[in-house]
């Protein structure tokens, strides 16, 4: 009311302190008042009140035991994928309807990576190489809940210890963390994502006027992998020997491939217009 208030600023006039405090508080009212504002992740309340929810509980928990498997199927996804990614790619796969395909294994029918958040995510893995274009080695599991340590698991697979000690708690090759930090301070994704569409749009272009049959149509395949299955008068194997002594490194070596006699031009590392048509050029002489 007025007498309040004019008590206070009675006061004020005569109280150095506290005009001081006034005015510093008055200040960080400023300061939050014009700061930028974040959107929080997509499912942050959602997951905030699961984790009140949970605490309130407690006791045992099969979502909790659920969750623990799941971390460990992720990493061990992950250090197994170079061995068994694309290796179940159903065997009729060439002769069927591709609009009707949900092999999970097979690159040439997963989504175009987003260049958007990850918020909503339960669990992510990523790798050093490929799409990063660093030297390979790392691998990366994102995760969008609080996580223990488990000491029921194996201490390089227990997400929880990691989180505990901020940070991975074993030796690590500092040449790979260096290359990884270079990639990573020199990544534009839009351009990256953008010179990748354009240098797979061209390629396919190229490819469906040689009349050459692709695995997959660009809507249902990711830009950065073409994935070319040969006439059967043509050998993959051979091919893609012939592309690497014209100093063109083609993937064709994995058994799912030779099995299936396609060869694939894979779109990552450092991209180049001039160096793209050079390679498609080889490759249509050799063919």
């Amino acid at each position: 009311n007025a007498r309040d208030r004019e008590a206070f600023e009675t006061h004020m006039n005569s109280c150095r302190e506290c005009g001081i405090a006034v005015e510093e508080a008055r200040s960080q009212h400023n300061l939050f008042a014009h700061a930028q504002q974040f959107k929080a992740p997509y499912g942050f309340s959602t997951r905030v009140m699961a984790n009140i929810a949970s605490e309130k509980t407690g006791g045992f928990s099969w979502t909790s035991l659920f969750t623990r498997f799941a971390e460990v199927i992720v990493l061990l996804v992950i250090i197994f994928s170079g061995i068994i990614s694309g290796g179940f790619i159903a065997d009729n796969l060439m002769q069927a309807n591709l609009s009707s395909q949900t092999s999970p294994l097979s690159l040439d029918i997963f989504d175009p990576a987003p260049p958007d958040s990850l918020g909503g995510v339960y669990l992510a893995s990523s790798v050093s190489g490929k799409g990063l274009a660093s030297y390979p080695g790392i691998s990366f599991v994102f995760y969008n809940h609080p996580i223990s340590p488990d000491n029921r698991l194996p201490r390089y697979l227990d997400l929880g210890l990691y989180r505990e000690q901020r940070g991975v708690p074993f030796t690590q090759s500092s040449n790979l963390l260096a290359a990884l930090h270079t990639a990573l301070h020199s990544l534009d994704a839009p351009r990256r994502f953008a010179a990748i569409g354009q240098i797979s749009a061209t390629l396919r272009h190229r490819l469906k006027n040689g009349h050459f049959e692709l695995l997959a149509d660009a809507a249902k395949s990711s830009p950065a992998v073409i994935s070319i299955v040969l006439p059967r008068e043509l050998s993959s194997g051979q091919v893609g020997e012939q592309m690497e002594r014209l100093g063109w490194l083609l993937s064709y070596k994995s058994r799912y491939l030779l099995d299936r006699n396609i060869i694939q031009i894979c779109l990552m590392g450092v991209l180049d217009e001039r160096h793209s048509e050079e390679m498609m050029d080889a490759f249509l002489e050799v063919i």
